[in-house]
């Protein structure tokens, strides 16, 4: 596969991205070249979770998608990391406000510390090595925490948010900016 090819998987995700130069190691897969893609997960108790769509739009862009468990052992991160051509942060709950900085308000949902450190270390990480990395909903803000951005702990419902009544259609529309790479 060309270099062109595999930079085009990046074009295809209608989110929020960070790119890098260059893109590493493929894995040759049923006669063609595939890139090693991270995808994070959500947990719900004793279960890990992820939409299906996510894994779907990496398969079809040319990626091979590895889930990642939250952990805390930082060599098993360094080891998917160094396997990895790109990030994919996913959406879920609430980034804990004590990465930022900020005591967290009774209007914060709650989340996972261990999901957040997660996280972070990844996403960090990953744009140390030039990876891209690719933020859903709350994967946007796990980045913005991770080069030192604050958030608002709470988004009104009034605001349209949450749509429970939409789970697979778009809640929000997004300003793609002109002369930007996703532009």
């Amino acid at each position: 596969m060309s270099t062109g090819y595999r930079k085009n998987i990046w074009a295809r995700f209608p989110f929020l991205f960070l790119t890098r130069k260059g893109l590493g190691g493929m894995l040759k897969m049923e006669g063609y070249a595939m890139c090693n893609i991270l995808i994070t997960p959500y947990k719900d108790g004793a279960r890990y979770g992820l939409h299906g769509d996510y894994m779907h739009a990496v398969l079809q862009s040319g990626g091979l998608p590895f889930v990642v468990p939250h952990t805390a052992d930082t060599m098993l991160l360094d080891q998917y990391l160094d396997g990895a051509d790109g990030l994919v942060l996913s959406g879920g709950g609430d980034v804990n406000p004590s990465f930022y900085g900020e005591e967290k308000s009774p209007l914060c949902g709650d989340g996972s510390i261990l999901r957040d450190e997660t996280e972070l270390y990844l996403c960090r990480k990953a744009l140390e090595k030039g990876l891209p990395v690719l933020g859903i909903c709350r994967g946007v803000q796990v980045m913005n925490v991770a080069l030192g951005g604050t958030l608002h702990q709470h988004v009104s419902h009034a605001e349209n948010h949450d749509r429970d009544d939409l789970p697979a259609d778009a809640v929000h529309e997004v300003a793609v900016v002109p002369g930007t790479r996703l532009h």
